[in-house]
């Protein structure tokens, strides 16, 4: 694409879009690559540097949503911004699910809870003004 051909805005229904997809997503694959939700207790401690990798993207994300996106001006920025964070949020499932082996599966469940929780507090309104 030539920079200098003038850009549309997004619109607010693509905010909508993205962010149902990437909701909606999560549990699909919770059951499509994880395999289901895990059952059963931790066996042992989770150590404490793998549990700091799994929940860092859910702190960058929150982060993302309350501190830079309220600041952010344009509509394309703004996009940028939420599927940044939308990213970040879902990382926090990724990382339990394929960092944690096995012998973890309440904390693979609580990755995943947060990972939508995280998501979900992405919810579009913010991209009210926009057509």
């Amino acid at each position: 694409m030539n920079p200098a051909t003038p850009q549309n805005p997004p619109q607010k229904l693509q905010f909508w879009i993205i962010w149902i997809a990437m909701l909606g997503g999560l549990p699909v694959m919770q059951y499509a690559i994880a395999g289901g939700w895990p059952e059963g207790g931790d066996q042992g401690d989770v150590p404490a540097s793998l549990l700091l990798i799994t929940v860092a993207g859910i702190f960058a994300s929150t982060l993302v949503r309350w501190v830079v996106l309220p600041r952010v001006k344009t509509p394309q920025t703004l996009l940028t911004t939420m599927v940044i964070g939308l990213a970040l949020a879902e990382a926090t499932w990724l990382l339990g699910n394929f960092l944690m082996s096995s012998d973890f599966p309440e904390t693979q469940r609580n990755a995943f809870i947060l990972s939508f929780l995280g998501m979900c507090q992405f919810v579009p309104t913010y991209a009210k003004d926009l057509k």
